[in-house]
């Protein structure tokens, strides 16, 4: 409830945020279940330090582009753009590097889960700088604008 007297604005794009991070979360279910069907492979355990390392190694860039759309949404509300392709980018990776490890019969397919990440990390990074770059620039030039007017006014 807002007191009277003040207005209620809605912060950011909820439905926006909403698919973009429903888009990281399968993404990064399909990865886990890549990884736990891998470790099982053959009746063999895999050994569970490397099968978590894995997983947080593959799941790293996910979980920083959840980040920048949480913070897109609260605090660089004009970096959307950058990180609606930044997610984009990584889940449509992510979706190559599984359907790899699906279809591929070598047997070190599985580096693709070593490599991946690291170009998704660099997406991930570079997403995430735009959208902060690109809201404190239309921000700079809204306050130069608006402080223009204001000098042009007082004389």
């Amino acid at each position: 409830m807002t007191p009277v007297g003040t207005t209620s604005r809605a912060r950011g794009r909820p439905t926006l945020r909403l698919v973009l991070l429903a888009s990281l979360a399968l993404a990064a279910a399909g990865t886990l279940v890549a990884i736990v069907v891998l470790g099982s492979w053959g009746g063999s355990a895999a050994d569970p330090g490397g099968t978590a390392l894995l997983a947080v190694w593959t799941l790293l860039p996910l979980v920083l582009m959840g980040v920048a759309v949480v913070l897109t949404d609260r605090a660089w509300p004009r970096g959307w753009l950058a990180v609606v392709l930044g997610v984009v980018v990584v889940v449509a990776l992510t979706a190559l590097a599984l359907h790899a490890l699906v279809t591929s019969e070598s047997s070190t397919t599985v580096l693709v889960l070593v490599v991946v990440p690291f170009y998704q990390l660099l997406v991930a990074l570079v997403a995430t700088g735009a959208a902060a770059g690109a809201h404190a620039l239309l921000r700079r030039r809204t306050r130069a604008a608006t402080d223009a007017d204001g000098s042009a006014a007082l004389s």
